[in-house]
């Protein structure tokens, strides 16, 4: 609840913390966001260990080092599991055998019993039998507690104004709030919340409380998980913006959180899209605008922004005969225009 007693101490804060009041203090306010989003993709592609869906564990039969992998029920992913875990015991002619650091939480037969008041990180060590010769490949997984299970949308409450983030902070100095020029709230150094956040359903219902701050009328159907990562300080819950579950190209928004789930910081860059998702071209149509190409790697349909415009495209993904790269290109997705394309990456 919001403490009335401390508006006037809160608002001269306001004033002195956020810039975004004046033109050149909202510039220097985004290139912080930006300096900093980059910085946390930048560290973590070289020190930490990025999660994503994962599917049923394959074994393709190259290797079995290689291929070992933790089996997750749908939604599970290696930093967020409430269900238990196939660990494999056997790839091809290789025996496997697992140990966890904690079997109150992961049985080494994968079964998961989750705590109740504090999330759990949990070391599973596979040793892998080859030939009579064995090797080990350790995997790292975080069990989620119950505590939060019973949230829902109705328990949090909504922050109507940015001055009243800096309630979910003991040391108010301590918390930094960066508005744009249509004030909405566009980064937060310091708490968001009052409750810890261990799941990107927990990261939701805390963007929740400031969804009217950021200009998102439903955090739920408008922003889609991506990735989660932690290092050695903090756990990042990235969300890609979606606009009828199509996503909107490029478009982030990260929750921080310290390693015990209290969070930290929040970088928005969401957009209002206002047009229809139904495309006029399939995608057929728009492989054909591309022109030549040997192999086609991928066709997305999404939103691509630009300023304050949005278009629905197909994005290309392909390569050309004789060539060692990849080419990208976006095709608008009502006209069937070819509006841009260009080289990506060497092709492995």
């Amino acid at each position: 609840m919001i403490k009335k007693l401390l508006s006037c101490v809160l608002t001269a804060v306001l004033i002195l913390g956020i810039s975004g009041c004046k033109s050149d203090d909202e510039e220097s306010s985004e290139a912080s966001a930006e300096i900093i989003e980059t910085t946390i993709v930048t560290t973590t592609t070289e020190t930490t260990e990025e999660t994503t869906l994962e599917t049923e564990p394959e074994y393709t039969g190259r290797s079995p080092y290689g291929d070992l992998a933790i089996g997750f029920a749908e939604g599970d992913v290696a930093l967020c599991v409430r269900h238990d875990l196939k660990l494999p015991t056997k790839m091809g002619s290789t025996d496997i055998t697992w140990k966890s650091s904690d079997e109150s939480v992961v049985k080494t037969d994968g079964t998961v019993i989750r705590p109740a008041e504090r999330s759990c990180l949990v070391t599973l060590t596979a040793t892998l039998t080859v030939d009579g010769e064995e090797m080990e490949k350790v995997f790292e997984v975080r069990v989620i507690k119950t505590a939060n299970d019973h949230l829902t949308p109705d328990d949090i409450y909504i922050n109507d104004e940015p001055d009243q983030i800096y309630f979910y902070n003991d040391i108010i100095e301590d918390c930094t709030i960066y508005v744009n020029k249509k004030g909405y709230v566009t980064r937060v150094i310091g708490s968001i919340i009052d409750f810890k956040v261990d799941s990107p359903e927990d990261a939701l219902l805390a963007i929740h409380g400031i969804h009217k701050l950021i200009g998102c009328e439903n955090v739920f159907e408008e922003l889609k998980i991506d990735h989660i990562i932690k290092d050695d300080t903090c756990y990042y819950f990235v969300f890609n913006q979606v606009h009828n579950s199509v996503p909107v190209k490029g478009v982030m928004l990260t929750l921080t959180t310290d390693l015990e789930g209290n969070t930290n910081g929040f970088i928005n860059y969401y957009v209002p899209i206002d047009i229809s998702t139904d495309p006029a071209v399939d995608k057929d149509a728009a492989i054909a605008a591309i022109g030549d190409y040997e192999k086609i790697f991928s066709e997305e349909l999404m939103i691509d922004v630009n300023g304050e415009n949005a278009t629905l495209i197909w994005e290309i993904r392909y390569s050309k005969a004789g060539e060692a790269i990849t080419y990208s290109a976006k095709v608008d997705a009502q006209t069937g225009k070819l509006l841009w394309s260009g080289q990506n990456a060497i092709v492995d």
